[in-house]
């Protein structure tokens, strides 16, 4: 059986793992792999260290967008990427932001507010001020305006988009953040929406994360 390689804390982890609970493809889940330091067995599949690693056979594989596009090809459509070009193009987009601009906004709040409490670290109060208050302020509203009165990003359909940009939510919950519902009244409805979902809560299950 293919192996995920990656604690269910990071983002990139839960976006692969949702993807392939709502694709109904089977993986096996070491929940255990961090990266910091990261073990050799991580290194042989991802080198640059960082999760998730995907691992299948002869195949290794490292990076989020690359693996959900590999169970994708390899399982014959999932269904979770858009076929027009113009959608799947839209659909690829929304992947990325969420990977260079979303995700880093809510991590900068998680990562002092959960992980460096974790190591017995002190957090740094001022990058979470800027994160709540010029970094996701920016990301969320440009989200609420795509989002608009639709219930998916793309198209009609649940997506690697939708997948993609639910992800990173769950660490902003678990850094006792949410998203305002009167500032951004799309993205939040938009949000609850999605949590309700059977992959998603499945995934969210596994971390115990009260949405």
């Amino acid at each position: 059986m293919a192996i995920l390689l990656g604690a269910s804390l990071s983002s990139f982890v839960r976006k692969v793992l949702i993807f392939s609970f709502e694709a109904g493809i089977e993986l096996e889940h070491r929940n255990d792999i961090v990266p910091f330091p990261a073990p050799a067995e991580l290194l042989a599949v991802n080198p640059r260290g960082k999760i998730p690693g995907y691992r299948d056979d002869d195949i290794k594989l490292g990076e989020s967008a690359v693996i959900c596009a590999y169970l994708d090809r390899k399982h014959g459509g999932t269904g979770l990427y858009p076929t027009s070009a113009p959608a799947y193009g839209r659909a690829l987009w929304f992947d990325k932001y969420a990977e260079e601009e979303l995700t880093p906004a809510i991590v900068k709040v998680f990562f002092n507010r959960v992980l460096t409490k974790m190591i017995g670290g002190t957090p740094d109060e001022d990058a979470i001020q800027e994160a709540l208050t010029v970094d996701q302020p920016k990301v969320f509203t440009y989200l609420n305006e795509q989002i608009g009165d639709k219930e998916f990003l793309v198209g009609s359909q649940f997506s690697i988009a939708d997948i993609s940009t639910f992800s990173p939510y769950v660490n902003q919950r678990m850094a006792g953040e949410d998203v305002d519902a009167t500032l951004y009244p799309n993205l939040h409805r938009y949000l609850q929406q999605l949590k309700t979902r059977p992959s998603v809560q499945r995934a969210v299950e596994m971390e115990g994360v009260a949405l």
